[in-house]
């Protein structure tokens, strides 16, 4: 768990070198998806107010089961994003670039990218919701971009153009509405 956190870390602070380990060590995969899943489990904290009000109001069986729901729920929906955005980036890039990348190592590269995305459980603290999830998700989106210009030594144009519209897929418009029917069901349902 140290070195999983260590390279979500280091990623998050843009280090090159990071995203050539990750590129060479298949093994990372795990790395990367552990990132992903407590990047979900973050994100269900934060919107479960687990460390605000609710959690004064006691622990019954309802509530925690809510919250492991919660959490199972984010924890998917940032594993299938970020399998889009790696799908797309992958896509995009094998296409109008001929990327050498395969598909795995983007998958293992961008889920280390996920290493901001840690502090999302300060979505609990409801003025600045908004404000830390764009924040976070824009963090997520540059160091994206350095990975996968790192690995494929291509131009910021080409990382920047394979990054964006799976980021913008998978990281925003994916997890804006499955989040928005979850966590806030009574504000997403239609008006009859």
């Amino acid at each position: 768990m140290r070195g999983m956190l260590y390279r979500a870390f280091m990623a998050a602070r843009f280090d090159r070198a990071t995203y050539r380990d990750v590129l060479r060590d298949q093994q990372a995969i795990l790395n990367a998806l552990g990132i992903v899943i407590l990047a979900g489990i973050a994100y269900a904290v934060g919107q479960s107010s687990a460390v605000g009000e609710a959690a004064e109001q006691g622990l019954d069986a309802g509530a925690i089961g809510d919250r492991l729901l919660g959490a199972w729920f984010a924890s998917i929906t940032f594993m299938v994003g970020w399998l889009i955005w790696a799908g797309i980036a992958y896509g995009v890039g094998r296409v109008f670039q001929r990327a050498e990348a395969t598909f795995r190592e983007i998958l293992r590269v961008l889920g280390i990218c996920f290493g901001p995305a840690l502090l999302l459980f300060l979505t609990a603290i409801t003025p600045i919701e908004g404000i830390v999830f764009n924040f976070v998700t824009i963090w997520m989106l540059v160091a994206g971009i350095i990975a996968l210009q790192e690995i494929r030594k291509s131009d910021w144009l080409g990382a920047i153009m394979d990054c964006s519209l799976g980021w913008v897929v998978g990281l925003q418009l994916l997890p804006g509405f499955l989040f928005s029917v979850y966590f806030d069901p009574i504000s997403a349902m239609p008006e009859m």
